[in-house]
């Protein structure tokens, strides 16, 4: 694993970074904890138009001239918003790394948050929104959403919102929430590339004049119950397919506590394809190209869904399949064979879990 340096600043950033001598690259990944949870319920949305916003200019730049500006560096950034963050990706060649800090403090502290940019990107995500009414999947993880955390819940509804909520945003609410809530005060900042520590440092100099103010995250409200005797449809006119989808609100995120021991429980169950569930609808059955089980996670939630996309004739015979497999699995519990595999897949998997300067930095 890469050996980890840390670092702080006294505005509250929180720094940590590893060196990586492969290649003469850096990569950035600042978060600041809050992204759509922050986002009234009315608008939910908003965080990820605002940052959609950011990565339409500054007051110095125009996109076009902006996006000259990184391509003549070779660089990258991107800002967007999703989960229960707001984050901005980072990468440049290491000789090129100081002009594409001051790009990227340019686009963090000057947004322009023009009308017109306002106006193209609301409605562009309006019509993405739309788009996810025709497709199954997307229609599949609202639902999903909705029935595990409620229809009056931000974290019910997606990170970008709704058709009605995105509507009611104004510009005025994008520029409040950006001067509520992009502060350092819950701000990480990851750092991976061919650079030590006593070299960086006074390269982020500038970030210590970033200020603002501190805010709370807001708590959850009761979940709505869950009971196992339910089936919820969605209908979808003339779709060819049906997605199937059995979930359950799950255990949070740890790296090797009980999320991390039902990761690898999960494995010859829904995770390999050759797991019992991908073998059974898929190469004995024949009802879909796929068909899986996994577990998903973060610092407060977690879920647990098993399903697939199948041909629409035999969606009530997948049910019944997937729903046996789970049982099965359940009742008898893992066999030796399947346990030497999945040991043996998962630690030379591990490996390359951290291979690239972009995977070190999500590591």
């Amino acid at each position: 694993m890469p050996t980890l340096w840390r670092g702080s600043f006294q505005n509250g950033l929180q720094i940590i970074g590893t060196k990586n001598s492969e290649t003469p690259t850096v990569s950035l990944l600042l978060s600041i904890e809050g992204g759509p949870l922050l986002d009234p319920i009315d608008k939910a949305g908003v965080a990820s138009l605002t940052a959609s916003l950011m990565n339409e200019g500054t007051t110095n730049y125009i996109k076009e001239e902006l996006s000259n500006e990184l391509a003549k560096l070779g660089s990258d950034i991107s800002i967007n918003a999703g989960g229960r963050n707001t984050t901005i990706r980072v990468n440049s060649l290491v000789k090129n790394l100081d002009a594409t800090l001051m790009l990227m403090l340019d686009m963090m502290l000057n947004p322009a948050f023009e009308k017109g940019d306002f106006n193209r990107v609301k409605n562009q995500l309006i019509q993405g929104l739309k788009q996810g009414n025709k497709d199954a999947r997307t229609l599949a993880k609202r639902a999903q959403k909705q029935v595990a955390y409620g229809e009056n819940s931000r974290i019910g509804l997606a990170d970008e919102g709704t058709i009605k909520t995105v509507s009611k945003i104004t510009l005025e609410d994008v520029k409040q929430f950006y001067k509520t809530y992009f502060s350092p005060q819950h701000a990480s900042l990851v750092i991976v590339g061919d650079i030590s520590k006593n070299e960086l440092l006074p390269k982020l100099s500038y970030l210590k004049s970033w200020q603002g103010e501190a805010y709370s995250l807001p708590t959850y409200q009761d979940f709505p119950k869950v009971s196992s005797d339910k089936l919820y449809f969605v209908d979808l006119p003339n779709a060819s397919q049906s997605v199937i989808s059995y979930s359950r609100r799950s255990m949070a995120y740890d790296a090797t506590g009980e999320y991390f021991k039902a990761t690898l429980m999960n494995y010859p169950l829904g995770s390999a394809f050759n797991s019992r569930i991908n073998l059974n609808l898929r190469e004995d059955k024949g009802y879909t190209y796929g068909a899986s089980s996994y577990f998903s996670a973060g610092k407060t939630l977690g879920r647990f869904i098993a399903g697939a996309s199948v041909k629409k004739e035999h969606t009530f015979d997948a049910m019944i399949e997937i729903e046996k497999e789970l049982k099965n699995y359940q009742t008898n519990g893992i066999t030796q064979e399947e346990v030497d595999f999945m040991r043996q897949a998962i630690s030379q998997n591990e490996a390359l879990s951290y291979e690239t300067p972009a995977k070190k930095a999500v590591f």
